[in-house]
């Protein structure tokens, strides 16, 4: 049975010819009539049979979804069964592999390979075994908007059902293999335990790791969509070490956190990841990272950095290097 909209786009379609028809010379003969006439009809007819097939179509495609919705609903019965392959069956795959693959990596994310999306470490784990809201995969499902929100908003997005399967998956255990034990990751604090204890080690891949590379150069970065007014107006390409001291309009003062623009941003006035596009303020331990990498010199290479200028003060035990000009 025809639907409404291809009855309309049929008229439509007809009406125009119609026009057309009329608005040439009459014809000579009753022949040369009666053959417009039929072009007409035949453009109605062709017009309903193709309106058909493309409603066909997407009930078919609905059926599609319908089927798919059976599947997981029956998959989140047993969700301790879940494992990576119904994932990326029923999610990545759709709505996620044509940004974020082995060759593209759209925001240096990969959802197509298991370890790449669990074990990146606590700030890079995509998805964070038995913590789904501590996994960016699905937080950025249930963000209601701005540019953290996934998939973007111009693009098909995933049902309630969908959605609900991430979660589930990832809360137990974001497993690869239904019959394996993930290990519980470690808690933020403990990961950076050893930075805490030892702050002279920390010099500028820590930092890129843990705080810049999942929180601030989405935007930050001479590769980002807002590279003119986030990163040349600003100076603020956070994936370049030289660019953040750059002379004109710095981002870091060495040894000083409370001059330093990034830590003004992100503790002091809390303006930096921004709320409103979905991000979270920074967690109380990177804060704390980013001001003893400040404090203590704010070094690039641990490896070639000479030690000479370690002094350990027992009134201020987090600050272990002097600067230049201290």
């Amino acid at each position: 049975m025809i639907s409404r909209s291809a009855f309309r786009a049929a008229f439509a379609s007809v009406y125009v010819a119609m026009s057309m028809f009329k608005s040439k010379p009459k014809p000579k003969s009753m022949l040369s009539q009666t053959r417009q006439y039929s072009s007409c009809l035949a453009i109605l007819a062709l017009v309903i049979m193709s309106s058909s097939a493309c409603h066909s179509s997407h009930s078919n495609d609905d059926t599609g979804s319908s089927s798919d919705q059976q599947k997981i609903s029956q998959l989140l019965e047993s969700p301790e069964s879940l494992d990576y392959t119904h994932i990326k069956t029923f999610v990545l795959e759709k709505y996620c592999s044509s940004c974020h693959n082995e060759k593209d990596r759209k925001d240096n994310i990969n959802v197509m390979n298991y370890d790449a999306l669990v074990k990146g470490g606590v700030t890079r784990s995509i998805a964070v075994p038995y913590n789904a809201n501590a996994s960016l995969i699905y937080q950025s499902l249930i963000l209601p908007t701005g540019r953290r929100h996934m998939p973007p908003l111009d693009q098909p997005q995933l049902q309630k059902y969908q959605i609900e399967l991430v979660r589930a998956w990832v809360d137990n255990g974001a497993k690869e293999k239904s019959d394996m034990v993930t290990p519980t990751p470690l808690k933020l604090s403990e990961e950076l335990r050893v930075y805490f204890e030892n702050p002279e080690s920390i010099d500028y891949s820590v930092v890129q790791e843990y705080v810049f590379k999942n929180n601030c150069t989405k935007c930050h970065s001479e590769h980002s969509e807002q590279a003119e007014t986030e990163v040349l107006a600003n100076s603020a390409n956070l994936t370049n070490y030289k660019t953040i001291f750059n002379r004109f309009n710095p981002v870091v003062v060495k040894g000083v956190e409370e001059e330093s623009k990034i830590f003004k941003a992100v503790a002091i006035r809390q303006s930096m990841p921004p709320v409103k596009e979905g991000y979270e303020l920074l967690d109380g331990n990177l804060i704390k990272l980013l001001r003893l990498w400040i404090l203590n010199c704010a070094i690039e290479d641990l490896e070639v950095i000479k030690e000479d200028r370690l002094e350990y003060d027992p009134n201020s035990p987090e600050k272990v290097r002097l600067c230049e000009g201290q």
